[in-house]
């Protein structure tokens, strides 16, 4: 049999604004399918890596005591974050232990309508 923990997946879908205002929450979307019903507990982790650098990525259980049901795992999640500074906010998804794409978020000041 074999068992893995905290495999690092493809997050598939995800979709990132490309513009925000500070103190005013972003939010983005993202969502994962696997191949087979080995897979499980598919999860997503944001996390803040820098200041203004932040990583997306989802991890997985994969445990197999012969063939795997033929079905397809999917996860997805919303996950809210508020800028608190202006500036440009890049989000690093992992899409292998190796391999990523960045996104960049503009923020900046909302100015009063005088």
């Amino acid at each position: 049999s074999e068992n893995y923990s905290n495999v690092v997946i493809p997050i598939d879908t995800r979709t990132v604004p490309e513009t925000g205002y500070v103190d005013v929450p972003l939010s983005i979307y993202a969502h994962a399918s696997l191949p087979n019903g080995c897979w499980s507990n598919i999860r997503f982790f944001f996390l803040e890596k820098e200041e203004f650098v932040y990583e997306l990525f989802s991890l997985a259980d994969f445990a197999s005591n012969g063939p795997c049901p033929d079905i397809v795992v999917t996860n997805d999640t919303l996950l809210v974050f508020q800028p608190t500074a202006a500036g440009d906010y890049v989000i690093v998804t992992w899409l292998s232990q190796n391999s990523n794409e960045l996104d960049t978020i503009k923020v900046e000041v909302i100015t009063p309508e005088r």
